[in-house]
């Protein structure tokens, strides 16, 4: 592979030498060339990983979360790495070195650790002490976008962010809070690649994709309305190039999205979004700058007012209003339908109801004697009922 070989013996027909321990010869097809006095010679040879040997773990006891450094005879070459049976992500690799991230699956105590290259895995090194993380280490719960064109930038959303001290993996970061940090990848070739951010206090890992330069705009943001804004409620984000972002983050939460368009995307605000000031921004294959947005919950509607429904009235109790009945005519302003003859009016009464009505007479009855019973018939018991 054009790399010099360690020549240990050699004879009329047989050479030993030692092959360069790199990842960069693994592979078939590898051309090994002879060099000599009277001339050359090659041939093509595949060439395999030597078996893996752990020969030293630190830092020894670690933090679950934090990284922990392998070395030995191991190629950096198809790796894997397992902690007490947990999958751990690589941080770094080098030939004779790694460095990956303890899972926080792996609980405290004594465990073991095992490095594959290819189908190849190294005896179990160990033990190796694992204590547990500390509650107020940075923690990262994800990073938006995970996949990020050459140039761009992301945000890292989690807890204790604001005691990020140190990144690796070539990560830069750079205005951090509590919940979130922005992230830059200036020295990053396209592909897989994977860091860690970090503080006293522990250490979170990210792994991203970087992509090849599209030449697209960069999203931005330069304003939001309303502001504040109300849960529930729709929010208008104005600025450029966002019609290919994936995500609307406020707060570490990840918002839906109601309306996208080139220069203004819609969001519902999320009831899960921290009320207060809170960060806002928008991720495609980069991510925007921040803006500061006050999140309240929505003012209260006014209730409406009981109807009170009046008492059912106890028809069987209630006492009689209705009105009385008219009074009839008084006697002295009946008019007589016939004259009353001479005999009849020089009468006087003879017997009186005492409540004004007379009867009897000595006159022979007559056609008039008899309306003027039919009249004071009908007029007397009318009276009696009048109060």
């Amino acid at each position: 592979g054009g790399a010099p070989c360690e020549v240990s013996a050699q004879g009329a027909s047989l050479i030993v030498c030692m092959t360069p321990s790199s990842a960069e010869l693994i592979g078939p097809e590898v051309l090994m060339a002879v060099t000599g006095p009277h001339g050359d010679d090659s041939l093509e040879v595949t060439t395999a990983a030597p078996d893996p040997v752990i020969d030293a773990l630190m830092p020894n006891p670690v933090r679950q979360g934090d990284l922990l450094t392998i070395q030995g005879a191991v190629l950096a070459h198809n790796l894997s790495v397992s902690v007490g049976g947990h999958e751990a992500v690589l941080v770094a690799a080098s030939d004779g070195e790694l460095v990956v991230g303890v899972p926080m699956s792996v609980p405290p105590g004594a465990t073991e650790v095992t490095v594959s290259v290819g189908q190849t895995t190294s005896a179990p090194a160990g033990p190796l002490w694992v204590d547990a993380a500390d509650p107020d280490r940075p923690g990262v719960s994800a990073v938006y976008p995970t996949a990020i064109v050459a140039g761009g930038s992301a945000w890292a959303v989690g807890t204790d962010l604001d005691g990020v001290s140190f990144s690796t993996g070539g990560i830069a970061y750079e205005d951090c809070d509590a919940k979130a940090c922005r992230l830059t990848f200036p020295d990053l070739a396209p592909g897989p690649q994977a860091g860690a951010l970090g503080g006293p206090d522990g250490t979170s890992v990210i792994s991203v994709q970087i992509l090849e330069d599209t030449g697209q705009a960069h999203p931005t943001l330069t304003s939001a309305e309303p502001n504040p804004a109300f849960v529930g409620e729709t929010l208008t984000l104005r600025g450029e190039g966002l019609f290919d972002i994936s995500h609307v983050v406020i707060g570490g939460v990840v918002q839906p999205i109601d309306y996208l368009g080139t220069d203004e995307v819609q969001v519902i605000v999320s009831d899960q979004t921290p009320r207060g000031a809170e960060r806002a921004f928008v991720a495609g294959q980069s991510a925007s700058d921040a803006l500061t947005i006050t999140v309240l919950d929505p003012f209260p509607t006014p209730a409406e007012p009981d109807v009170i429904a009046p008492p059912e009235e106890d028809t069987a109790s209630a006492p009689d209003v209705s009105p009385a009945p008219e009074p009839g005519p008084r006697p002295d302003t009946l008019e007589a339908d016939a004259p009353m003859s001479e005999d009849l009016a020089e009468t006087p009464p003879s017997v009186s109801d005492g409540a004004g009505c007379q009867s009897g007479g000595s006159a022979p009855l007559s056609w008039a004697m008899l309306m003027l019973v039919l009249v004071l018939g009908w007029y007397c018991p009318r009276q009696s009922r009048v109060p």
